[in-house]
């Protein structure tokens, strides 16, 4: 648990020190944040899953930035498949996502900028989006699919608790 809890905090450095242009009192000021959260205060020092899905979720998100593609896909894939909801919770996300880009094109604002590969110039975030959701797909199998299989067996749906008996 205190393990992920520092990777936690040094990829969360790591993706503040990107988004803040490296200064340094943002950085600090963050960190401090971050120390004085419900996430340490409580989740730490009790055990909970929480902190190893965030530090999943976060740096699935620095690789990705920093464009390890392959280690983003993979960590993703593990925070996705974690829990029996997030599949869901996530795809409701993108859903949503989807939807505040349909609204900002509809309001005219026709060029979304997702990242900055860091040296001033923006990507084609279209060519990584491809690569990171076919990596993902791939990771994925070796991930969930054990245990969808088992799922299946025993509880007729793949993601248990939800639509148990569903499938023959």
């Amino acid at each position: 648990q205190f393990i992920f809890l520092l990777g936690l905090g040094s990829v969360l450095i790591r993706i503040l020190i990107r988004f803040s242009m490296e200064k340094f009192w943002a950085v600090v000021l963050m960190t401090l944040t971050l120390a004085g959260s419900h996430n340490i205060g409580i989740q730490a020092g009790t055990a909970m899953l929480d902190v190893c899905l965030a530090y999943l979720f976060f740096a699935a998100l620095d690789s990705f930035l920093g464009g390890a593609w392959g280690l983003a896909a993979a960590e993703f894939a593990f925070y996705f498949w974690s829990k029996s909801f997030l599949p869901l919770q996530s795809l409701l996300v993108l859903v949503l996502i989807l939807g505040l880009v349909f609204l900002a094109k509809v309001f005219g604002i026709r060029k979304i900028v997702w990242f900055d590969n860091g040296a001033g110039a923006i990507t084609d975030g279209r060519v990584q989006f491809r690569k990171f959701v076919m990596l993902f797909l791939l990771s994925s199998v070796f991930i969930a699919g054990p245990f969808m299989g088992k799922s299946l067996r025993y509880a007729a749906t793949p993601l248990f608790p939800f639509g148990v008996g569903s499938c023959p």
